[in-house]
């Protein structure tokens, strides 16, 4: 730390213009940072960039500046670095992240530091100054109840977070996660850590009720990829929510949900399960090694609707093997499950998926190299066909 100075660690979050509210959440990853770095008794200052355009000028000064950054904010992340050293040659910029995690050596030369992985504990090295540098491996946290809660300030709420994007505005909500990691391997997802590492369920409660006593909000969204993994975990979670009175909303599989869940999901207060469809055709699931099958999105569907739990349908336009059929197979799918509601993306190959790494084997070809596409809702796709996938 650095004698009476305003702050010893600023973190960013750039801009990101394609989203149509870029404010709907604020990054659990760096709201864990900043508890780290308050816990080692930094100085922290924030830049939220989410719906601003770049001005060095909203940036706090700092000995140390760490720029969070998603591939579609990767140039972004890029030109804050460098309007940061040009005010002061002596900042350490530093990029963690996704984009740093699974293209580090696309960051090299851009940001004196690269941090790939998990960096809770990474952030504490670097403030003391204790790196080799400048590619920096995080180490995975083991216990992730030994972690402070996550910082929130009142811009960690949304009002458009709980019903999601397209959907208006709802009640005050913010996001939580319980666990890090996947054990599936879609062809289409970046790979997550493995094992999966869980917060036990009175840690999460915990985090819950101080939310609601501090923030009065009783509105959350899980953002754990598959939140029912641990059947018994989730009964936990779900007994120790009920006397809390909550509203909340979480991803799964469908082949990890049933009715008994279901019943004690609505008990503990959600209102909302998500299941990644994907896909109505059930040759383009299996090459994207979804490993589900249409009539299990089908019955997952239908349990939590019969439940009294909204369920929320994502497809994804233009995946391998995808044929013009699919609008018939999408209709016919949608008319059997009838979800209470429907989210559509384009699908985009996201460094770190297989599809990224093995495109001949899927014949994707590039059209559009610019990072600045790689989102989920682009205007314009990013890959093209060779030939029918197979």
């Amino acid at each position: 730390m650095v004698g009476d100075r305003v702050a010893d660690f600023c973190l960013v979050q750039p801009p990101n213009p394609v989203l149509s509210d870029p404010t709907t959440r604020w990054p659990l990853g760096l709201a864990y940072l900043e508890a780290m770095l308050l816990r080692a008794s930094a100085k922290v200052t924030l830049a939220d960039l989410r719906d601003k355009e770049i001005d060095v000028g909203l940036i706090p000064d700092a000995p140390i500046v760490g720029i969070t950054a998603t591939t579609g904010e990767i140039i972004s992340a890029k030109k804050i670095a460098n309007l940061v050293k040009k005010r002061n040659p002596k900042t350490v910029t530093v990029v963690g992240g996704t984009h740093a995690t699974y293209l580090p050596d696309d960051c090299l030369g851009y940001f004196d530091l690269v941090v790939v992985g998990e960096a809770e504990y990474t952030v504490e090295a670097i403030l003391k100054g204790e790196y080799a540098g400048p590619l920096i491996t995080g180490k995975p946290v083991g216990d992730l109840d030994a972690l402070p809660l996550p910082m929130r300030h009142p811009f960690s709420f949304s009002e458009t977070l709980f019903e999601g994007a397209g959907y208006g505005k709802g009640p005050k909500t913010t996001s939580i996660i319980t666990s890090r990691g996947c054990p599936f391997s879609c062809a289409f997802c970046q790979e997550k850590p493995r094992p999966v590492r869980f917060r036990s369920p009175k840690n999460v409660a915990e985090e819950l009720k101080e939310i609601v006593d501090k923030w009065d909000c009783h509105h959350f969204r899980f953002e754990d990829d598959s939140f029912t993994l641990k059947p018994e975990r989730v009964f936990e979670i779900c007994h120790l929510l009920e006397p809390l009175r909550v509203h909340w909303r979480c991803h799964t599989r469908s082949d990890l949900f049933d009715r008994e869940m279901a019943r004690a999901m609505r008990l503990a207060g959600c209102d909302e399960v998500g299941f990644g469809v994907e896909s109505a055709d059930q040759h383009v699931l299996n090459i994207v090694n979804k490993k589900e099958t249409l009539e299990e999105h089908i019955k997952a569907i239908r349990i939590a609707e019969d439940s009294g739990i909204k369920a929320k349908a994502f497809f994804m336009t233009g995946l391998p093997g995808e044929t013009d059929e699919i609008v018939d197979l999408t209709r016919r799918f949608l008319e059997r499950a009838q979800p209470s509601k429907v989210i559509l993306s384009r699908f985009t190959p996201y460094p770190g998926s297989q599809i990224w790494a093995n495109a001949d084997k899927y014949n994707v070809a590039w059209i559009d190299p610019d990072f600045n596409h790689y989102w989920n809702f682009p205007e314009s796709t990013t890959v093209t066909y060779l030939e029918p996938a197979r």
